[in-house]
């Protein structure tokens, strides 16, 4: 199975909602759709954090560009 995108999990993730706010369901299929909510909006987390890494990565290798420029 491949790995979803940060879009495809939130797109999940919505029509759980949708789904729980609409429908009718037992309690027993609502506590399945909690827990696969909850799972999802963790890999959603862990997705956003390793971009917040990526992008201060980034951030900081363009300061370090800038202030080597200015010591020139």
């Amino acid at each position: 199975m491949a790995k979803k995108t940060y879009e495809e999990l939130v797109e999940r993730l919505e029509e759980i909602v949708n789904k729980t706010e609409r429908e009718e369901i037992s309690i027993d299929e609502s506590l399945k759709l909690y827990k696969e909510g909850l799972d999802l909006a963790v890999k959603c987390n862990k997705i956003l954090l390793e971009y917040d890494i990526k992008a201060n990565k980034i951030k900081n290798q363009s300061i370090e560009k800038l202030e080597s420029v200015k010591h020139e």
